[in-house]
């Protein structure tokens, strides 16, 4: 059974940065990564960059197609930059697995080669966040309805996009989409976008995407999905009674929660 004095699960920004630190002060270090697309973390790879590069780029008039290998190539570029400040340290080694505690000094981790268990000094939990998905009647992520991640690795442009959810992160996407040429619709339950931001910001930010054709459903409630080989069928209570509503894809965007590593 190997032994490591520091263990990190999880390559982004923080699990980076503390194997700099620690290998910085002599200290070996495993770094655990269970997706080799996310070294160096969410920012660079699913979320800030990325979302920034295709906006600018909608708002530059390029086209989607090219405007995503754009994208592609400079999350690529930072993602092996990223690999390589830990990964070439003589005292850090990356592991591509998955972990679980088995007690509160011995983890188990798998990988392609099969598992193995590992005991440690220290161990820092650097696992970031997922989207949540809500309990809503035929809503399941697939090959029709996203999450932020999967939106950023769709690589045909969606004419007809619906977005649940009127927080930062959804409209972000409704605001590049609609500049690459979609309708974008977002649905959301309260009577404002943005609700933990100042309501003159909010108000700016509605004012400002509606005149680039965001159209905005508030007060609303997605109470059913029904998939069809055109796309979907979406069942919405609003205040005005129930609206069917039809998309291409449906970009789910309600908030983020942190799970934490499982334990046998």
């Amino acid at each position: 059974m190997r032994h490591f004095k520091n263990i990190i699960i999880g390559f982004g920004k923080a699990g980076k940065t503390l194997a700099g630190s620690l290998t910085s002060h002599g200290e070996e270090v495993l770094l655990i990564e269970k997706d080799p697309m996310m070294y160096g973390g969410t920012c660079i790879n699913i979320a800030c960059l990325p979302t920034k590069n295709l906006v600018i780029n909608s708002q530059r008039g390029v086209k989607y197609e090219e405007a995503f290998e754009t994208k592609e190539a400079m999350t690529a570029k930072l993602r092996n930059k990223n690999y390589h400040k830990v990964a070439d340290q003589d005292l850090a080694t990356v592991l591509d697995a998955t972990a679980e505690f088995l007690d509160d000094k011995t983890i188990k981790v798998t990988d392609e080669s099969g598992t193995e268990e590992l005991t440690f000094d220290r161990l820092f939990i650097n696992t970031g966040a997922e989207s949540n998905v809500p309990n809503i009647d035929g809503l399941k992520i697939d090959d029709k309805i996203f999450t932020s991640t999967e939106m950023l690795a769709k690589k045909e442009l969606a004419k007809n996009l619906v977005i649940l959810g009127g927080g930062p992160i959804g409209l972000e996407f409704a605001s590049m989409y609609a500049g690459f040429g979609s309708k974008v619709t977002v649905i959301e339950p309260m009577p404002s976008i943005l609700g933990r931001f100042e309501p003159e910001i909010a108000q700016a930010a509605k004012a400002d995407m509606e005149a680039d054709g965001v159209t905005f459903m508030l007060k609303s409630s997605l109470t059913k999905v029904e998939e069809t080989e055109a796309g979907l069928n979406l069942t919405v209570e609003t205040e005005d009674g129930v609206k069917d509503l039809q998309a291409d894809v449906m970009l789910v965007s309600v908030g983020r929660t942190q799970p934490l590593p499982p334990f046998t």
